[in-house]
């Protein structure tokens, strides 16, 4: 481990939930040689606890005994503390239907194990960055369009009836459709805001992002609307 390159000079704590021993002392080994700190969890009930305490940045999760991948994310995402983690599935599971459902329950990313463990922390760089990004140094402090209420710096978004938790990748498309308020946005601006932008199936998944956004905006007074072929726009209901 001592050749591969360190990716951060300040640690970024991951939780790893992982039940195979070999592959999870690996990834574990790989992250830490590349500067971050790792909490290992084995089991599906620890998940919520450990989230919630440990305090991460990031969460990676794989298919364990008694819980799915899908399982932990929906767990996650519906837990008002851990709700806007970011989170990466890591699966050897290479099946399309498996992969939308998990990006549907609300994980961020998709990992293949055939892959090198080291390009999992390339990733958790990417999406952390990702993540800072929706909080910028300058600009507007609130973006407001009909009852919704983004907090840039805090990137939290409120509604009149309340806090609407938002993955990481749901919170970034809402802010460039606000920001763009009853314009349309192209397709190919929201599959760049994809961590895997260059795949052949970015263009579905964000379908699976809008359809997830719509369900959470559902009590809210704004909508979004598709463009036919050109993209999506986010307005006011009539």
């Amino acid at each position: 481990m001592a050749d591969l390159p360190r990716l951060i000079s300040a640690p970024i704590k991951v939780l790893l939930l992982e039940d195979e021993i070999t592959c999870g002392t690996v990834v574990r080994n790989v992250l830490a040689a590349q500067g971050f700190e790792v909490r290992w969890i084995q089991h599906g009930t620890e998940l919520l606890s450990t989230a919630e305490h440990y305090k991460p940045a990031m969460v990676v999760v794989d298919n364990v005994p008694g819980q799915s991948c899908t399982e932990s994310c929906r767990e996650l995402r519906a837990n008002p503390h851990t709700a806007s983690l970011p989170i990466i599935v890591y699966s050897s599971t290479a099946e399309e239907n498996d992969i939308q459902k998990c990006l549907e329950q609300g994980a961020d990313d998709y990992v293949l194990k055939s892959y090198s463990p080291s390009l999992l922390g390339t990733k958790i760089i990417l999406l952390c960055r990702r993540f800072r990004r929706v909080r910028p140094h300058n600009g507007p402090n609130y973006l407001k369009i009909g009852d919704l209420q983004i907090d840039v710096f805090q990137s939290i978004v409120y509604s009149s009836s309340g806090q609407i938790a938002l993955s990481p990748s749901e919170l970034e498309i809402l802010m460039l459709l606000a920001l763009r308020s009853g314009k349309c946005v192209s397709r190919a601006e929201l599959i760049a805001t994809l961590p895997s932008r260059g795949s052949a199936k970015s263009s579905r998944v964000i379908d699976v992002f809008i359809v997830r956004l719509r369900k959470k905006l559902l009590a809210t007074t704004v909508l979004i609307e598709a463009v036919r072929r050109q993209g999506y726009r986010l307005i006011t209901r009539v």
